[in-house]
């Protein structure tokens, strides 16, 4: 790539997540009693905070934040040179102030030793918890008794109500933990802290050489990560840290832990302030056969070749390529002039069919004499002559199976690879891709050793025992791409560490190469990503070098903020509904967004909203990995048909577990001849339907009349009715007798021609009886008769607007058509809330409301007008009555059940 997007605005990005993510009070109430109950052991959790004069003003917001969690079950220590500045501190039994004599190191530990809680944790003054904070953690505590320690993601805020720089880390990430102190505060089991030996610092450094004195004691399952924001870091703490000491101690934090397990290695100063990189230490120099498949494109393969020999300082390698029936004299040519110019460090083999860039690589392997065998691609170029000794010094670690190495584009300081996000894309992608060479990325990860779950095979180093193990690359199932990631997955598989390195660094295009074959076959890499779900998806899901809290459409570390889901899927308290709108306005509001935040406003499921219709140009659909991340039990999707739901409707019938849903709310198929969506019919629209429908395991309609014309397609058929959500529309107010003459409205949209098109006579006939009022839409024949035309206005300020018509009576005038037979009363409901007398057809759907039905016949209408308003208190009194039966019988929140009864199996 030659071109990359800008990325968009952090902090508003971040305002967006943290407002999908803002815990709801019914869910304050459910976690602080169900989960609870569940708890095999509720654990009492001890908070020390060391306060120097100057951080005291910032005190009040951390016990603040403490008196804010829904567990009880926590202690605060205060540490301090001062005495108590509140009373609060000797009278209430969860909180304590100790004045210390100078030494505040030995002050914590005392506190530590002294502590009969089951885990301590160290705050800085100032710094906040999340209301839900301390229930979390009781919850992976349960959940994970292994755990020893656990860290949890955070933010920075200013005092005030600034967050930004969130920080969403991995799991537990050895080469990451030994590059920087990217798990920030930790909670410790006080057993396991006590056996280390005690905090080594009073701030939240401590919790860095804590953690790698645990993972030395308890071994890496022992640390524990709960992808969930957490923590607010207050900016002073972070800006008042003394960088050269800061530097110091995690230098020597790394120093010692790797001296406790006989490692060699030198520990110096790493990419970014604040970061520190192991150089690991060869006992000899194996020899690394470096292997390159190749089918002409000279251009390409000479710049590799001559930089390989001419930069790499490694003496220990050799170069095989297979040649995948190269045709251009010059590459043969070329192979037999660089093999004079390095007698017995390069041959080439022939491998006959289909071009096969993982069959390439396995014929070269066979003919390698190396101990260790770099995948390289041929459009790469060395530019560091220290790359390969550098990838080397990982690979010869015992716990690593695959190092990778950072590529470059030519020319630009933009990165092409800085390691793979698994499911990125819908399969996997490269992470960071685009960034510059100067930025840090996501937790300084772009600038920093670490471990993912795979690499690229574009420059990939594995020893030659563990490659034979695995069997090699998956000629058969990926031959142009995805053969690195899978090899990668199963090497992890097997127990063995994939590194990536960005101090190993090379130029590459991109795969050129394979990129040709790929756009001549793309149904071939198609089908490679669909095995590679096949094979992988839990992993691809659940990638422990990424975090769930960040999107899966491409490898940049951006936020979800796309999907918007807040449930944990390690949990499950209440059924999970994913939920598709059609649209944000009328339709979809009526049928999806107010009843699905209603159910989860109610605490009966959590719910989750996918882009809707007019969204995914810019915001896709979820992937089949974006469903398994999500693992939503109910898909409930309205009346959408296009092909990209169709699709994903096929994966969840054949790989999810979710019970499928389909809603309409509409006869779609027949759709009268003067209503404006008409022309945006598609004209297979029936068959897709069908289609939609074979692939549900349950119909939801608005109607019984839908019901019926749908029971040939599917067996389960549930009528919901449209109903009025009451925290929208009951607190309305609007009036009657505002006017000098009776005001007599309707409120409409352009669809809505045929209906009025009845009033026409209507209007004329009694303009100068009463005032006309029209809202939305109002025909050309009709505005020489109207009082007052109201433009149409957003949907989000649609009831406020109605309301402040203050009609005396409104009128619901519908075509009599098997399409208006099948509607819902909602006209009826909006018009009743109000308190306003109606006077409409004689319709199906306008049956058994306390309101005036005529038949489609101009005199009816007009009688039935004129003698409403010739009586006052006859308007008054059906227009209460009305209103009593909407908010007796009509508003959404008293019939939630029904809704989950039909959401759910």
């Amino acid at each position: 790539r030659k071109h990359w997007s800008p990325v968009p605005d952090p902090d508003t990005a971040y305002r967006r997540w943290r407002g999908q993510h803002a815990l709801k009070e019914v869910d304050g109430a459910i976690l602080a009693e169900h989960m609870m109950l569940q708890w095999r052991d509720a654990p009492a959790i001890h908070l020390v905070t060391v306060v120097p004069a100057s951080k005291l003003p910032l005190l009040a917001a951390t016990v603040e934040s403490l008196g804010r969690q829904l567990y009880s079950g926590w202690g605060l220590s205060v540490i301090a040179d001062q005495p108590a500045p509140d009373a609060l501190f000797g009278e209430l039994p969860n909180l304590e102030w100790r004045e210390m004599a100078g030494d505040p190191l030995g002050a914590l530990n005392a506190v530590v030793q002294e502590s009969s809680a089951h885990w301590l944790m160290l705050l800085e003054s100032g710094d906040t918890l999340e209301p839900d904070a301390l229930v979390r953690v009781g919850d992976y505590a349960n959940l994970h008794p292994e755990w020893q320690l656990l860290y949890v993601d955070e933010d920075q805020w200013d005092g005030e109500d600034d967050y930004r720089s969130p920080r969403f880390k991995p799991d537990f990430n050895l080469d990451l933990l030994r590059s920087s102190p990217y798990v920030g505060a930790v909670l410790a089991r006080r057993e396991a802290l006590v056996a280390a030996g005690g905090f080594t610092a009073v701030d939240v450094l401590a919790g860095y050489d804590l953690t790698l004195r645990l993972l030395d004691r308890h071994g890496e399952t022992a640390i524990g990560h709960i992808p969930r924001l957490l923590l607010h870091r207050h900016l002073l703490n972070e800006r008042s840290q003394d960088r050269e000491w800061s530097e110091a101690y995690c230098r020597a934090a790394v120093e010692t832990h790797l001296a406790r397990n006989g490692i060699a290695a030198a520990v110096g100063p790493g990419f970014l302030p604040s970061t520190q990189r192991v150089t690991y230490r060869c006992a000899d120099e194996p020899l690394v056969s470096i292997l390159i498949a190749n089918r002409d494109r000279l251009e390409l393969l000479r710049p590799c070749l001559e930089s390989l020999f001419g930069k790499t300082a490694y003496p220990r390698f050799e170069v095989v390529i297979a040649d995948g029936e190269s045709e251009a004299e010059d590459t043969f040519d070329f192979y037999e002039e660089m093999a004079a110019r390095h007698p017995g460090r390069l041959r080439v083999v022939r491998e006959r069919g289909p071009f096969n860039q993982a069959a390439l690589s396995n014929r070269a392997a066979r003919e390698a004499g190396g101990d260790y065998l770099l995948l390289l691609a041929s459009d790469t170029v060395v530019v560091q002559p220290e790359w390969l000794e550098r990838m080397v010094a990982h690979a010869g670690r015992p716990e690593v199976g695959v190092v990778g190495a950072r590529l470059v584009y030519p020319g630009t300081d933009r990165l092409v690879h800085g390691g793979i996000v698994l499911g990125a894309g819908g399969a996997a992608e490269h992470a960071f891709a685009g960034l510059s060479l100067r930025d840090a990325g996501q937790l300084g990860r772009a600038q920093a050793d670490q471990e993912y779950s795979a690499v690229s095979g574009a420059c990939l180093l594995i020893g030659r025992a563990l490659f034979e193990q695995l069997g090699g690359l998956d000629a058969e199932g990926f031959p142009l791409g995805f053969s690195d990631v899978d090899l990668c997955l199963r090497t992890g598989a097997a127990g063995r560490k994939v590194v990536w390195t960005p101090a190993a660094t090379l130029s590459w295009e991109g795969g050129q190469l394979v990129r040709r074959y790929r756009e001549l076959e793309p149904a071939r890499m198609a089908a490679e990503a669909e095995l590679l779900k096949e094979r992988w998806l839990p992993q691809l899901a659940r990638d422990p070098a990424y975090n769930p809290n960040l999107s899966l459409q491409n490898g940049a570390f951006a936020l979800e903020t796309r999907l918007e889901s807040s449930w944990d899927t390690n949990f499950h308290d209440r059924p999970r509904v994913l939920a598709f709108p059609i649209d944000g306005s009328a339709l979809g509001v009526h049928r999806v967004l107010a009843p699905m935040r209603a159910l989860e406003g109610s605490g009966l499921a959590r719910v989750g909203f996918a882009p809707d219709v007019d969204s995914l140009r810019h915001s896709p659909l979820p992937s089949a990995v974006e469903l398994e991340r999500l693992q939503p039990d109910v898909l409930f999707l309205q009346s959408v048909v296009h092909d990209p739901y169709l699709d994903l409707l096929r994966f969840a019938k054949r790989s999810s577990r979710a019970f499928r849903v389909y809603d309409l709310e509409d006869l779609k198929t027949l759709v009268p001849d003067k209503n404006a969506q008409r022309n945006r019919v598609l004209p297979d629209l029936k068959h897709r339907i069908r289609k939609a429908l074979s692939l549900c395991d349950r119909l939801t309609v608005t109607t019984a009349p839908i019901g019926e014309a749908c029971r040939n397609w599917v067996s389960d058929v549930r009528v919901l009715p449209l109903r009025l959500p009451r925290a929208r529309w009951g607190g309305l107010t609007s009036l009657r007798g505002q006017g000098a003459r009776p005001r007599v409205g309707w409120a409409g949209a352009q669809q809505h021609h045929g209906d009025l098109e009845i009033l026409i006579p209507v209007v004329e006939a009694t303009a100068g009886e009463v005032d006309w009022i029209f809202f939305g839409m109002c025909l050309d024949e009709l505005r020489p008769f109207a009082a007052e035309v109201h433009e149409a206005v957003p949907f989000s300020r649609y009831p406020e607007k109605l309301a402040s018509l203050n009609l005396d009576l409104a009128v619901a005038p519908l075509e009599q058509h098997p399409f208006n037979e099948a509607k819902t009363n909602l006209r009826l409901l909006e018009y009743g809330v109000m308190g306003w007398p109606v006077v409409c057809t004689d319709i199906l759907p306008y049956r058994d409301a306390p309101v005036q039905q005529v038949p489609n016949d101009p005199e009816a209408w007009i009688d039935a007008i004129r003698a409403r308003a010739l009586d006052p208190a006859l308007v008054a009194a059906e227009g209460d009555r009305l209103r009593t039966w909407v908010l007796r019988d009509w508003m959404l929140e008293d019939h939630l059940e029904e809704w989950l009864d039909a959401l759910t199996p």
